[in-house]
């Protein structure tokens, strides 16, 4: 059974998520803010309202198929390296 775990308290940041809309991000005050992608080093590698669809779309298709018994679960949005893939 899957249990609705509420989302982590934020200090600056307000997440929202849409049916309609995806995922956005603003600021504690109701600014636009961006979403990232950063790695271990921390630079920001990708950035941009795609993030935020690329996000929401990828939770989504992930749960309908795990909602529909197909056995997986592992989206991927972007370059594959197939290595990581498996």
């Amino acid at each position: 059974m899957i249990t609705a775990t509420p989302p982590p308290e934020l200090q600056h940041a307000t997440l929202t998520a849409t049916a309609h809309g995806g995922l956005t991000a603003t600021t504690r005050d109701g600014k636009p803010a961006a979403l990232a992608v950063i790695d271990s080093d921390g630079n920001i590698i990708e950035t941009g309202p795609q993030i935020g669809l690329a996000i929401w779309l990828l939770t989504a298709k992930a749960y309908g198929n795990f909602m529909a018994g197909k056995g997986y679960i592992k989206e991927h949005a972007g370059p594959i390296d197939k290595a990581r893939a498996a």
